[in-house]
Parts: C-alpha cells; structure tokens; sequence
C-alpha cells in the first residue's frame, strides 16, 4: 500500500512520464522550443544591460562523458562589441569546472532576473582562462552586494548558511555563438 506522499510521488512520476510521450519530447514540448528563438550575437543593448546586472548566474559546463556541471558566476561583463563576454568565477568553487573546459571548451552562462524570472542565456567556447585583474574584482564584490539586497526578504540566516564567496575568482573569457531567452521576457525582439 502506498503512503500518502509516495503515492503523490508516483501520480507526478506517471504524469511526466506520460507528458514527454514515452521518454520523447511532447508535442508541447516540441512547439515551445519552435516558438523560443536562438538569436545570434551582436546582443542588443537590452540583453546586455540584463546579463551584467543580472543577479543569479550560472556557469554550466560538461565533463568528457558529457555529465553536466554547473558552478554560481558572481560577475558577467560584455566587451564593447557585443559577441564576447567574461564570467567571474569564484575559485574556491571552480577545480570541476576548469577541469572540464580543458578537455571541452563550451560554456553556457544563464543569467536570471529573480522577480520576474526572465533568463538570458549566452553559449559559445571559452578562449582563455586567466585569474581576475584588481580591477575586474570590485565587480564580484558589487554582485554579493546586489544579491544580498536581492535574498534580504529570507533574512540573515540564509546569507550567513550560504555565503556566496567572491575573492579571488577566475575569469573566464567567452566568444559568444548563441543567445536564449526565455519568457516572461522583454527582451526578445
């Protein structure tokens, strides 16, 4: 007999199963992604406002067998051109990552709007990894800043539970090959 919450388990199991038709993609599925356009780079002047003032970043990358990895960014900084990006990742937390970028060099950056939910994705291959310059460090420690001011409603606890550590990081320069956006966003032309 199942109990209550493994029963609720199971319902969820079945019914995700059942939407992706069998392990394929559904049809829904298939036409959200028709509708959701990969854009090419230049970024807008939008795109890129939101990405460097984006509180919640992701860095993704894959290992050879091509298990995912993800790691928190604490800075995005577009070049003036708009095709190329730098990532600041904190290097207490980047060993996997570096590790992964030597043997595939893709990288995939999602940055969030946390009220609204809106995300910009950028994708392309890393060109160089270098340490962060004295300069580009104020930017990491303006992040911990802006996303403390962003969590402040789940009080003290949860900033000092998971402190988001910024110094030093690495950077990690990005040429980008593909821009996603995702609704509710404004910024998709």
């Amino acid at each position: 007999m199942r109990t209550p919450r493994r029963r609720a388990t199971y319902e969820f199991a079945k019914r995700s199963y059942e939407f992706t038709n069998r392990g394929r993609a559904s049809r829904a599925a298939r036409a959200y992604h028709r509708r959701v356009p990969t854009l090419a780079p230049p970024m807008s002047p939008a795109q890129v406002a939101f990405v460097e003032q984006a509180v919640a970043i992701l860095v993704g990358t894959c290992d050879p067998a091509g298990l995912p990895e993800a790691v928190r960014g604490v800075a995005v900084m577009i070049a003036p051109d708009r095709t190329r990006a730098t990532v600041l990742v904190p290097e207490a937390i980047a060993a996997r990552t570096l590790a992964n970028l030597r043997a595939n060099p893709r990288l995939a950056v999602t940055t969030a709007d946390l009220p609204t939910f809106g995300t910009v994705q950028l994708k392309g291959d890393v060109t160089a990894v270098r340490a962060a310059t004295p300069d580009e460090q104020p930017l990491a420690d303006r992040h911990r800043a802006r996303f403390a001011r962003e969590f402040a409603w789940a009080g003290a606890a949860l900033l000092a539970a998971r402190p988001v550590a910024t110094a030093p990081c690495v950077a990690l320069e990005l040429s980008v090959t593909a821009i996603h956006t995702a609704a509710p966003d404004p910024l998709t032309p």
